[in-house]
């Protein structure tokens, strides 16, 4: 039996540390490990109160997702959704996987909040994904790397 060091496995995650170039300018950010994004999920559907909303989400594939700033979308299951409500959530959820990124770089006055007065927050949420392995390009080469 083999023995690790919880501590040691902690700082290899947070020494992955990667600089982005935000509008007003670098801040370091680091991978998130799969319970940080399901943290994040929790925190974005939290924040859907309508109840249509809650199940059009529940239900949506991600393809579905990326299609619905798209004012041609329109499945049928969507007649109560709430954009507005979806897309404050949406903002909150960028918001979140930026702070959880950045946390352990900034001051502990740093809430998830701040980041809301800060430019290019979506594309670095989106960095983010990417680099946590949570977009579909990760999955897509999943399934290419297992067909090979």
């Amino acid at each position: 039996m083999s023995q690790f060091d919880i501590h040691s496995l902690i700082a290899k995650g947070k020494d992955d540390v990667r600089p982005y170039q935000l509008p007003a300018g670098e801040v370091f950010i680091r991978p998130l490990t799969e319970l940080e994004m399901d943290e994040a999920d929790s925190m974005m559907f939290s924040k859907i109160k309508d109840p249509a909303t809650r199940k059009f989400i529940m239900n949506i594939t991600p393809d579905e997702m990326e299609k619905i700033s798209d004012e041609n979308y329109k499945p049928e299951d969507m007649d109560d959704f709430d954009l507005g409500e979806f897309m404050r959530a949406n903002s909150y959820f960028s918001c979140y996987i930026a702070y959880l990124a950045m946390k352990d770089f900034a001051d502990d006055e740093f809430k998830p909040e701040d980041l809301i007065r800060v430019d290019g927050i979506h594309g670095l949420a989106e960095e983010v994904k990417r680099i946590s392995g949570y977009n579909g390009d990760a999955e897509e080469e999943i399934e290419n790397f297992r067909q090979d």
